[in-house]
């Protein structure tokens, strides 16, 4: 049984030990906290995503099978319509972003959400930087996925 966690005040600036039943577990099995600098190249490049926009991976989690990218939209237009087997999150980091099938535009600091099996044609007028914090659940279907497009 896990024990109670008294949390330390949260205007402490200092490491407390919050007790925790399982933290051998979490020693053992865990990588650990990271962090990546998403403003350089150092932990992750841009890659070419077509012709006006590039991707930074910056994490990839094979046991929950998500993954979080940056996407920067080099100028206005955009990425031809898609389909997502997994939930998407998004946030707008500058600029602005908008879907053809909606009437909203998304602007610095807004969050967006795609739900599996809606397609959609992902349009801008500005130079813009997209996060995707928690993205594509579902690597695996996405995989098989493109092998049944490219079969003979």
């Amino acid at each position: 049984m896990a024990s109670a966690t008294n949390a330390p005040p949260s205007d402490k600036a200092e490491i407390v030990d919050v007790g925790f039943g399982y933290k051998h577990l979490v020693d053992r099995l865990s990588p650990g906290g990271r962090y990546f600098d998403a403003q350089t190249d150092v932990d992750s490049p841009w890659v070419p995503f077509g012709d006006n926009a590039a991707i930074k991976h910056l994490a990839f989690d094979v046991r929950q099978n998500l993954f979080s990218n940056i996407l920067w939209v080099k100028c206005p237009g955009a990425i031809g319509t898609h389909l997502h087997r997994g939930t998407i999150t998004m946030v707008c980091l500058e600029g602005s972003v908008r879907y053809l099938e909606y009437d909203w535009v998304a602007t610095p600091g807004g969050l967006i959400q795609e739900v599996p099996g809606e397609n959609h044609t992902l349009v801008t007028d500005t130079i813009t930087l997209n996060d995707t914090p928690t993205v594509f659940e579902g690597l695996k279907q996405r995989s098989s996925q493109c092998k049944v497009l490219i079969a003979p």
